[in-house]
């Protein structure tokens, strides 16, 4: 069925294939490319439809391309070397690629127009409009907010598209299954306030958080909630504090300082309290007020009763005073962790943070048992990875000196130097040895996403918000003009990688390509174009022979260079079922290694394409992953904190050591070439050197 857009149309509904409605004529294919099916909900800034993308970008295997590769390595070659000088310069070629799958993609469409008397005005839709798009690009891949695939005007239309979640917002499950149990609540608390960390952490708020706009996804490998509709959403700047602004909410869960037009962070947090006491009472807040004594009466129509820990964090969030309730997250994820610590020690359990934690895992793990009726693996006891416990990684250095989170590391191949970029704008050099800064590059007017040394140790590459790649030559000396941008993105770079031969270097992208340049003369060969959306990772084979990428589409492509100069997709892996963010081939070649927003890492066989085997254990995304020399351990680093590091010759998924440290998501890792040293940079804003003990 094909839906309508027109907001005056009285009989919406036509046929699957029709490319005008039937009632008014208005178009049906949007942009030449999306079709609404049905109508999902309507407010008084625009309604949202579900879609379908019938025109899905072009990927699959490429053709041959212009200053190719030779010898079964990603290089210029004598060939390509001969080509450039008797042309002076390698025009830039796009490889034209087969499509990897031709059925049409599911999408949501948001539509805007002002409907309400009070906001009648075309710029107030209009300024919504782009206060949206820009809020969903600047909270970036979360695993728990929608990515945006595309924003425009269409007839004097605005509108934007996301990526589909698929689940039950909910109310729907509130409507199916009745009010929802205390562990049920405690499960959702546990995945909603990172999520309100995140965004305010980034200066925005919600303004609408509600059953409707929580979407539960689950299947046989996880269950999440996933935050949608940012249309009320508000980027909140230190001079806005005191404003008073636009209304905007739904009313049922709006903060009382909200309906006044001052907007709070707390003020998400109440509506989440509100969300949790209708989901449990399964009555309309409006009926759990009590106007006469002007606060909740919420209790008193359970159909069971809550723990006093439970009822005292939901009072404190339902406070109608902002000076009583939660001012934020944190603060509420630590109230949290002492009730729960608390409960413990009453009742003879393990106490402490040792004990909240344990009692969260009950929750968590009671829901999925409810919901799924079947338990997730989970780590038991870690088992040492080392022969004695004297070999084990310890910190040496907690490395201090970015403002802001740690992208991204690399060791230097020829010297203790270690790396760092960070969304400070700043690359900083530090030793190894001593801990301390060796000096600080300030190369990207944005936020410096990606580093990495070339093999020779004398370049480091580096990528970042600003769309450009930047090549800082001796970087060691302290010499002006060693800096040069050897190219640039349609948008932010995302991730760089050389050959081992170091002649040529790879940069990826959230323009959702990745782009191959030749050092020597500083052109750009080739563009490959293999992914339906941004481009998050790649890395080069030890051995020269294969390019890996990973995308937000949930694939990653495995690219070969043959002899004659073809560059080709060899493989699409699609078992990952989330963003995949990190990417990893073991010294050989022979294994790859992924992991990303399904909280798993699974290996790859690069001769064969099959899935070897699949490691589940973090709580949250897989950020970064490396193979040890000797290809006995796997690094991983999560957005939950912790590295892992996983004996792979032990078929158990258990044979696992964690190292915590960090007290925000770790973001990269890099290994010395001997295997003894692990660097990584976290969100904390620090960089953490372990060291194994000889």
């Amino acid at each position: 069925m094909s839906y309508c857009l027109n907001p005056n149309c009285k009989e919406p509904q036509n046929l699957d294939r029709a490319e005008c409605c039937q009632a008014c004529g208005f178009r049906l294919l949007l942009h030449n490319r999306y079709r609404a099916v049905r109508l999902l909900g309507q407010g008084g800034f625009g309604r949202t439809f579900l879609a379908i993308d019938e025109q899905p970008e072009a990927e699959g295997r490429g053709q041959k391309a212009e200053g190719g590769v030779g010898s079964g390595e990603w290089g210029v070659g004598e060939a390509g070397e001969a080509r450039e000088q008797e042309d002076h310069q390698l025009s830039a070629q796009t490889l034209e690629l087969k499509p990897l799958s031709s059925e049409p993609t599911p999408c949501v469409i948001k539509q805007f127009f002002p409907q309400q008397p009070a906001v009648t005005e075309r710029e107030t839709a209009i300024a919504l409009f782009h206060k949206e798009a820009q809020r969903l690009k600047e909270l970036g891949d979360h695993p728990q907010i929608p990515t945006l695939l595309d924003a425009f005007e269409d007839d004097r239309q605005l509108y934007l598209v996301q990526e589909f979640v698929d689940g039950q917002n909910l109310e729907q499950v509130l409507a199916e299954q009745g009010a929802f149990t205390e562990a049920t609540i405690w499960q959702l608390l546990d995945q909603v306030l990172p999520i309100l960390r995140f965004i305010h952490d980034r200066h925005v708020i919600h303004r609408d958080i509600k059953p409707a706009n929580l979407i539960w996804q689950r299947n046989s490998q996880f269950s999440r909630l996933v935050l949608v509709d940012f249309g009320a959403a508000k980027l909140v700047q230190m001079s806005d504090r005191l404003k008073t602004g636009t209304s905007i909410g739904s009313a049922e869960y709006v903060a009382p300082e909200q309906v006044r037009g001052k907007a709070l962070f707390a003020s998400d947090l109440y509506s989440l309290g509100v969300t949790c006491i209708h989901l449990l009472t399964n009555l309309s807040p409006f009926d759990l007020f009590d106007m006469v004594n002007d606060g909740w009466a919420w209790q008193q129509y359970l159909a069971e009763p809550v723990s006093d820990r439970l009822a005292q964090i939901l009072d404190r969030l339902l406070q109608n005073a902002l000076s009583k309730r939660f001012q934020s997250a944190d603060e509420v994820m630590g109230a949290i962790g002492k009730a729960e610590g608390r409960r413990q020690e009453a009742e003879g359990g393990v106490g402490g943070a040792r004990g909240a934690e344990e009692a969260r895992e009950v929750g968590r793990d009671a829901l999925l048992l409810t919901t799924n009726n079947q338990k997730p693996t989970t780590l038991s006891t870690p088992h040492t990875l080392y022969p004695t416990p004297h070999t084990l990684p310890t910190c040496t250095h907690t490395l201090t000196g970015h403002t802001a989170c740690v992208n991204a590391v690399a060791i230097s191949p020829n010297r203790a130097i270690v790396a760092s970029s960070s969304e400070d704008k700043t690359i900083r050099f530090w030793d190894l040895q001593t801990g301390h800064m060796a000096t600080a590059v300030l190369d990207h007017v944005q936020a410096a996403r990606t580093i990495a040394f070339s093999p020779d140790g004398e370049t480091i590459a580096s990528g970042g918000q600003d769309r450009t790649i930047v090549l800082t030559r001796k970087w060691y000396l302290d010499i002006a003009g060693r800096s040069e941008v050897l190219g640039q993105h349609g948008q932010a770079v995302t991730s760089i990688a050389f050959t081992p031969s170091g002649q040529l270097l790879a940069s990826a992208s959230r323009d959702k390509t990745i782009k191959l340049w030749n050092l020597a003369t500083k052109a750009e060969l080739c563009t490959l174009k293999g992914h339906r959306l941004n481009v998050t990772a790649i890395a080069f084979s030890p051995n020269g022979q294969f390019l890996a990428s990973a995308s937000a589409d949930h694939t990653v492509c495995l690219w070969t260079a043959e002899a004659n100069l073809n560059i080709q997709m060899r493989y699409t892996f699609t078992d990952h079922i989330g963003t995949v963010q990190a990417i990893a081939f073991s010294l050989d070649s022979q294994l790859l290694a992924t992991g990303g927003d399904d909280r798993t890492i699974k290996l790859w066989s690069t001769q064969t394409g099959r899935l070897l085997r699949t490691l589940p254990g973090h709580s949250w995304t897989v950020s970064a992953l490396k193979f040890t020399p000797d290809g006995s351990t796997l690094i991983s680093a999560s957005w939950d904190g912790t590295l892992k590091l996983w004996r792979l010759a032990d078929a158990r998924s258990d044979a696992v050591i964690v190292l915590t440290g960090h007290s925000d998501s770790v973001n990269a890792i890099a290994l010395t070439t001997d295997g003894k040293t692990i660097v990584s940079g976290s969100s904390d804003k620090t960089v953490r050197v372990w060291q194994t003990a000889e």
